[in-house]
């Protein structure tokens, strides 16, 4: 069965990689890899400081592009929206 993260998820409430609960329980230094079966999002990325980088594999390459943890929250139990529908207009660093 596939699987979508909570950025792409494609059935609108519905995702089974959840970014925004990685970002939380991941230590400093240290990141989750996954793949979903939509995007080109692989992994989350904490680093020694706490920031926080979204992986995207794009052009046979690992990118990393910070984001805020506020950019990867998820739907509420009702289906209404915390925060944004996850466009990050990310910017390569």
């Amino acid at each position: 069965m596939a699987e979508y993260c909570s950025q792409c998820r494609p059935f609108e409430k519905s995702f089974d990689i959840d970014l925004f609960q990685i970002a939380l329980k991941l230590e400093r230094d240290y990141s989750t890899s996954f793949l979903c079966e939509r995007c080109n999002n692989r992994a989350i990325y904490k680093d020694e400081q706490g920031l926080i980088y979204l992986v995207r594999f794009e052009r046979n390459d690992y990118n990393y592009y910070p984001v805020n943890i506020e950019d990867l929250i998820k739907l509420k139990p009702s289906g209404s929206y915390l925060k944004g529908n996850f466009d990050f207009n990310i910017k390569k660093s």
